[in-house]
């Protein structure tokens, strides 16, 4: 990726970066005795915060992955979706 476009490589290294971050933020969590799904129970705005910032982060990789993707002239890759993230107010 970066011998074909710098811009997009940086993108998705500092992409990827943010997410290990948030990943890491739920491990400390759970490390420190909250299981992850004390995290995303309900009532925890913390926790589900932490969870929540992992998923956004993912998401948002995952739009890079795409540009990645275009900018290799692969051929078209598959993401699979989520009815709770696609749609979340189903």
């Amino acid at each position: 990726v970066k011998e074909a476009d710098p811009a997009i490589d940086k993108e998705l290294s500092d992409k990827l970066d943010v997410t290990v971050t948030k990943m890491e933020a739920i491990k400390a969590r759970a490390l420190a005795g909250e299981a992850y799904d004390q995290q995303i129970g309900e009532g925890n705005a913390e926790g589900n915060a932490t969870v929540q910032a992992a998923i956004d982060a993912l998401v948002d990789q995952t739009k890079s992955i795409e540009r990645a993707v275009g900018t290799l002239k692969l051929n078209a890759i598959a993401f699979e979706g989520s009815d709770s993230l696609d749609a979340p107010d189903k």
